[in-house]
């Protein structure tokens, strides 16, 4: 995610400030772990913080998800390595949403094509991308943006 980031000039720490990544954590973390994240390898206060913010979020405040809630969650999803070959891995399941952030261009054509699968309009294949767990989102999104940026049509 760090280097994907910095190709496109953005700063992966302006990422997880958004309220809308703090929303759309929450609703993974819902999604990912639907009984829960007791089996999981976050401490008691880390397991609370997530509780909290699950709460902010269910209430339609997750602008009032703090710092510490959002740390939480992240570990739930992504991980950093610091050092020299460091960066950041995040479940592939953010993948679309983060690239959607880091260029309008691919956002768009994300929207165009969901209206092109919704009006059956196109036959869902698979992609050249698969989401695997080894493919990390910088690979995903480099495998995805020749067909964004090849001005691909969906317009009739």
């Amino acid at each position: 995610m760090t280097k994907a980031a910095q190709y496109f000039g953005k700063e992966l720490k302006e990422f997880w400030k958004l309220n809308e990544t703090k929303e759309y954590m929450c609703a993974l973390v819902e999604v990912l772990f639907p009984n829960g994240w007791k089996d999981t390898d976050l401490n008691a206060d880390e397991k609370h913080s997530v509780v909290l913010a699950i709460n902010e979020f269910e209430k339609g405040q997750h602008s009032f998800i703090t710092h510490k809630e959002t740390r939480a969650l992240k570990a739930l999803l992504a991980e950093a390595t610091k050092g020299h070959g460091g960066g950041t891995w995040a479940h592939p399941k953010l993948a679309v949403f983060f690239a959607r952030w880091l260029d309008v261009r691919f956002a768009v054509w994300c929207d165009l094509m969901v209206d092109e699968i919704l009006r059956g309009r196109v036959e869902v294949q698979p992609v050249a991308a698969p989401l695997t767990p080894d493919r990390t989102v910088e690979d995903i999104v480099k495998a995805l943006l020749p067909e964004v940026r090849r001005g691909v049509s969906f317009i009739p």
